[in-house]
């Protein structure tokens, strides 16, 4: 006989057959996707965890700009589909998804979910466990800086204990940079059987651990490169403080290219907000760009809005590898 899904009561017991029904579904979901947005596995986007947070709060994650995926179908535990508009299925719990945590995808693709039925005080708490979803740039070569991207790091940085391979980074996460979701660490020296040298081979697989007191988050393919061969592009100050979104920024520092179209500076940690410096000048101690602010900064979309932690970086390119500073944070507004 033929399962159909209706509401189940309290007190029911949920059969096998309905819950292989609800998997059939969602597998269907999946192979949709795959038509809809091609191979999963050889995509360059790695989806985030949402198991066990609301529906509301997996949204937030999904659709952050950096990500860059988008919310596919959401089904309940009855194999319904879900109303996202609704406020009230906010709540719901998220208990899978497709693509699984940590697969790779294209860009813009959708995260299918399944949610429980109804808000239930008793189903899944919201996780303490941490979590790395990526780590950019990667490569990174050693002694460059790398950002962490995650979910629930410690928000006291010292309370980050992150290695590579089992080796320590020289210090903690940069303060005023580092949170919850994203810690910035430099590479360190003395990775077994990373490379040394400029010319030499990446060495792959380089398990990367946070430590923090509610456990600890491990990514394991990242791929160490060898140390630049030349100093690293630094930032020594940023002005205007604050910025407007379109106005001119003028970045100052050491070791960019003396070419305004061989150094890229990005915002945000976004490679779409990546802009070519119109102008270079010389200035005691170093080098100026000047760049156009870009539209599109994440929590800067509405008038008024005014961040003071964005994240800036210089790179510079022309090379056989290009070569990225170490973040520095500035402010910026929308007028």
């Amino acid at each position: 006989m033929a399962v159909i899904l209706t509401p189940v009561q309290p007190g029911e017991i949920i059969s096998s057959e309905r819950w292989n029904l609800v998997l059939t579904r969602i597998a269907e979901m999946g192979r949709q996707l795959d038509q809809l947005s091609g191979s999963v596995s050889s995509g360059t986007v790695v989806v985030p965890s949402v198991f066990g947070l609301t529906l509301a709060q997996a949204r937030a994650i999904i659709t952050q700009p950096t990500q860059q995926l988008a919310m596919g179908s959401v089904i309940n535990a009855f194999g319904e589909l879900v109303n996202t508009s609704l406020p009230a299925t906010g709540s719901l719990r998220v208990i899978n998804q497709i693509p699984v945590a940590g697969a790779r995808t294209i860009p813009g693709a959708g995260v299918n979910l399944v949610v429980a039925a109804t808000p239930d005080s008793t189903g899944p708490t919201t996780p303490t466990q941490p979590s790395i979803i990526d780590i950019v740039p990667m490569p990174g070569p050693v002694d460059s800086q790398v950002e962490i991207r995650g979910l629930r790091f410690a928000s006291n940085n010292t309370e980050n204990v992150v290695t590579f391979d089992n080796i320590p980074v020289p210090a903690p996460p940069v303060a005023g940079l580092s949170g919850v979701n994203s810690l910035f660490v430099t590479v360190p020296r003395g990775i077994p059987n990373a490379p040394t040298a400029a010319g030499q081979q990446n060495k792959t697989g380089v398990v990367v651990r946070v430590q923090t007191p509610n456990g600890t988050a491990i990514f394991d393919s990242y791929i160490v490169a060898p140390p630049p061969p030349e100093p690293l592009p630094t930032i020594t100050g940023i002005t205007p403080s604050p910025a407007f979104i379109g106005g001119v920024l003028n970045v100052t520092g050491t070791n960019f290219s003396p070419q305004a179209t061989a150094n890229q500076v990005r915002f945000d940690n976004n490679p779409a907000l990546t802009v070519t410096p119109s102008s270079v000048t010389t200035v005691p101690g170093g080098l100026r760009l000047a760049v156009t602010i870009p539209d599109g900064i994440n929590g800067l979309s509405q008038q008024g809005g005014d961040r003071f932690d964005v994240p800036v970086v210089v790179i510079r390119i022309g090379g056989q590898t290009p070569f990225t500073s170490p973040v520095f944070a500035t402010r910026i507004r929308r007028g």
